[in-house]
C-alpha cells in the first residue's frame, strides 16, 4: 500500500501583498526591520513608524513616538493622505 504524501507547504509570492499597505511599528532594527523587508519583498507598500531613523530602504520612514497619541494621529493622517 502506498504511503500518503503530505501536502506541499504554501509558498509566498512576490505579489502576495501587492496593492496593500503595511505599517510596522519599530521597523528600524531587529524583528521590525525584518518585517519591513519581508512585506516589501511580498509587494506591499511598507511604512516604518519608529522614533529612531532607519538606515534600510525597505520601507517609507515616518518618525513617530508610538507612546504619544498625538504623534500617532499625525503619523496615520500623513500615511492616509498619500496612500
Amino acid at each position: 500500500m502506498a504511503e500518503a504524501s503530505a501536502p506541499a507547504p504554501a509558498t509566498a509570492t512576490t505579489t502576495q501583498f501587492a496593492g496593500e499597505i503595511c505599517i510596522v511599528t519599530g521597523g528600524t532594527t531587529g524583528i521590525g526591520a525584518a518585517a519591513c523587508r519581508a512585506f516589501s519583498e511580498l509587494g506591499a507598500k511598507v511604512y516604518n513608524v519608529d522614533i529612531c531613523p532607519q538606515e534600510h530602504t525597505d520601507a517609507i520612514f515616518r518618525q513617530c513616538d508610538v507612546s504619544r497619541v498625538p504623534d500617532l494621529q499625525a503619523c496615520f493622517a500623513s500615511i492616509l493622505e498619500v496612500s
